[in-house]
């Protein structure tokens, strides 16, 4: 799933061949770590098994909150820059395995900071490992400030052969 939105961010070019959009992954646990721009869908395989490498808390303490705000600021460090006129739309996708509280007044008020008033936004919520409650809340949520918002699941199976084929 996440090679397939790289793949088509990636492909999408402006009038001069350059592509419209940057694309970043962050491990997250307990905290949000240090973005990881790609630029190819090539760099993905090996940046997922980086970030799972990275990424060691997968018992607990999952903070989604510092994901989304981690991505917020992504988002506004991009659209402040002005060095991109096409970048007009932003796509947060949060995959987990565990849930947290999370504050959608704090959440939506970094993304409406982010994106300024003309940018569209879309975020997908992926469980991983079964039904997520906490991301179904926040797909269905619509303070959170999203114009699209959706929720997958992918049962641990899924995730364990995808990992195996990324650390080929």
């Amino acid at each position: 799933y996440i090679q397939a939105l790289v793949d088509r961010a990636l492909s999408e070019r402006d009038d001069s061949g350059h592509s419209i959009h940057s694309v970043y992954l962050i491990g997250f646990d307990t905290v949000a770590k240090e973005p990881i721009p790609v630029t190819t869908t090539a760099e993905v395989r090996g940046l997922i098994k980086e970030i799972s490498k990275k990424t060691a808390n997968t018992n607990g303490g999952t903070d989604i909150q510092a994901a989304l705000l981690k991505a917020a600021e992504i988002i506004k460090t991009a659209r402040m820059s002005g060095g991109d006129q096409a970048f007009s739309r932003a796509t947060v996708v949060l995959c987990s395995d565990g849930g947290s509280t999370v504050d959608a007044q704090v959440v939506r008020n970094a993304f409406r900071d982010a994106l300024g008033p003309t940018m569209e936004s879309l975020f997908a919520f992926v469980a991983i490992n079964g039904t997520n409650p906490e991301l179904i809340r926040l797909a269905k949520n619509e303070s959170l400030g999203a114009d699209v918002s959706t929720y997958l699941e992918y049962p641990a199976s899924d995730i364990a052969s995808l990992m195996a084929s990324a650390c080929l």
